[in-house]
């Protein structure tokens, strides 16, 4: 998968994930503290967003980084309060050591 690809399948995701769990755009956007704009833009895969931000994304959504760079993700059910991902398994305990840089959307 290349550059452009993984965007657009993290973004298809992220937009997945939110839509099942009723999340609006601007709302998520507002949760993350940047504008609806930006949210679009790494949702339609027009925005190479710094893995931390993506991480910040992935842990408003209750999903893991593997869910949002899979090609195929597992549907999760509409659950209002969906199961809290533990940040220092798998992938995400390595993005904990870039939290000094704070997000850069």
């Amino acid at each position: 998968m290349d550059r452009s690809e993984l965007q657009r399948t993290i973004g298809r995701n992220i937009t997945m994930y939110r839509v099942s769990q009723g999340i609006q755009q601007m709302d998520l956007a507002s949760r993350l503290g940047i504008q609806q704009a930006s949210l679009s833009r790494i949702e339609g895969g027009k925005h190479d967003s710094r893995i931390y931000n993506i991480y910040l994304i992935a842990q408003e959504l209750g999903v893991t980084l593997n869910d949002l760079t899979e090609e195929r993700p597992k549907k999760r059910t509409n659950d209002k309060n969906p199961p809290k991902y533990d940040h220092n398994v798998g992938l995400d305990s390595w993005i904990l050591q870039d939290s000094c840089y704070g997000p850069s959307f």
